[in-house]
Order: structure tokens, then sequence, then C-alpha cells
């Protein structure tokens, strides 16, 4: 298997039924005489291995397989076979950014999970994909790169930490004054106020009930800022956050203090 693969990569031609078999290894459904057979997961990730690599010389081929490569990306698969898929998908987000664009989410969801190695991975092959402009940085992607700044491991800590030193603040000096808000509500899972969303579809990078994970983030993001820039968020964070729970006809109810939005107050 993992011969085809480098075969592949040099332009050898691939029938459809070895592909076919190829994504059967990959997913699990290989059967005979109509009983299913278990693929060892060793076996597995080299046919995803295999398959990205096909891929990378046949577009309408990498069309067909990018659900499948996502797919596995699930919490329920190995580490060996969802680390291959996010290692062919980071590939092929170089060769066809198009195509990959709409599952940044997905990609950005390894960013969380009890595998330290597979974040790290995630974080680094995102992070190339960003400074490469493969991808924006725009969207979920923010509040996830936030959320791993409080990540357990030190390792993967410190390497977000210099991806937004180095790459990320240089292009973008007001990328978190102008956020801030945002990131508070999305880390605390608070969804009532209009102005700010991120934590819709953001559910698995709450940390409403980590605190000390909360402090780690905000503290690295207020590091960043300039004396001006703490002094408009400050006032940020007077009119539109407190203000809306105080001012006017619609003013949000006060929440209880342990409760998503007694955090974010």
């Amino acid at each position: 298997v993992f011969t085809l693969g480098e075969l592949a990569l040099r332009g050898a031609t691939v029938c459809d039924g070895v592909l076919a078999a190829l994504q059967s290894l990959a997913s699990n459904t290989v059967s005979k005489d109509g009983e299913r057979l278990q693929v060892d997961i060793a076996t597995r990730g080299m046919a995803f291995a295999a398959l990205g690599k096909l891929a990378l010389r046949n577009e309408p081929l990498a069309k067909q397989v990018l659900a499948l490569f996502v797919l596995h990306l699930h919490q329920r698969e190995s580490f060996v076979v969802r680390n291959n898929c996010l290692i062919a998908l980071g590939d092929l987000a170089v060769h066809y950014t198009a195509l990959v664009d709409q599952f940044v989410p997905h990609l950005s969801d390894c960013l969380r999970g009890g595998n330290e190695l597979l974040r790290k991975q995630a974080a680094m092959m995102l992070a190339s994909l960003v400074a490469e402009d493969f991808i924006k940085f725009r969207g979920s992607i923010l509040l996830r790169f936030v959320y791993a700044l409080a990540d357990e491991a030190e390792s993967v800590r410190h390497f977000v930490e210099a991806v937004f030193g180095r790459i990320l603040l240089p292009r973008q000096t007001g990328l978190f004054a102008t956020s801030f808000l945002d990131i508070i509500c999305g880390l605390n899972g608070y969804e009532g106020m209009a102005m700010y969303q991120a934590a819709a579809g953001n559910q698995a990078f709450c940390l409403a009930a980590k605190p000390r994970k909360r402090e780690l983030a905000y503290r690295f993001m207020l590091s960043t800022f300039t004396n001006e820039q703490r002094f408009t968020v400050t006032g940020q964070l007077v009119t539109s956050v407190l203000g809306a729970f105080v001012d006017g006809e619609k003013a949000l109810k006060i929440p209880p203090v342990d409760s998503k939005a007694g955090q974010v107050l």
C-alpha cells in the first residue's frame, strides 16, 4: 500500500479497481464471501496516506475523496487514521485550496481532544497553511487557536503563542483588540449578545467551567495589547458588554454568577 502511494507521486497510473480497494481498506469496509473483515489500524492509516498521494496528482479524485478524509477526522477514530487524514488534507489544501477551504472547521476541530501529538500536528499544519495564505484566518479558526493558548500541554501552548507572536500579530496588530469581546463570549459559550456570536458552532471549545484555562488565554492576549488598545477595549467592555445588561428597555437580564453569561461578566 505504501509503495502504491509512492508510485502514484511519480506519475504511475492506478486503475479504478485499485482505487476502490484502497478506499475499502481505508474506511474499514472490506468484505469476503459476504462477511466483513476487520482491517488493522496500521493498514488503514497507510491506505489513507496512499489515497492522499494519489489525489495530489488527480483533481477529480481529490474531489471524490475529500469527504472521506474529513469523515475520518472524527474523534472516535484512532490517532493513526486521524493523523494521516489530517496530513493528507493539509497537502491537498496546498494544491486545491478552493476545494479544502470549506473543510477548515473540521481541520481546526483537531485542536481539541485527548491526543497531544494530534493537537500539535493540527496547530502546525494550520499555521503553515495560514502563513502561506492557503487558508484565511477568519471565522471559528481564531477562537479555536485562542482555545489552544490554554492547552494542557506546554509544547502546544508555546507553539501557538509563537504562531500568534511571529505570524499573525505582525500581519494584523489589532487582531486581539478587535476580537477580544467576541472571544470572551466564545470561550464562555455565551450566545446571548447578537453582536458577539463566536460561541455559535464552537461549543466544544467552551472553557466556561475552566477559569484557569481562560486566564491563560486572556493573559497572553492582554500581554500583546498596546496602552491605547487596552483603553479602547476597556471602553468597549463597559459600553457593549456591561451596558447591554443595564441600558434601555431591552436590557439583558443580569445572569447568575455561575452561568455562562455570568462568567462573561
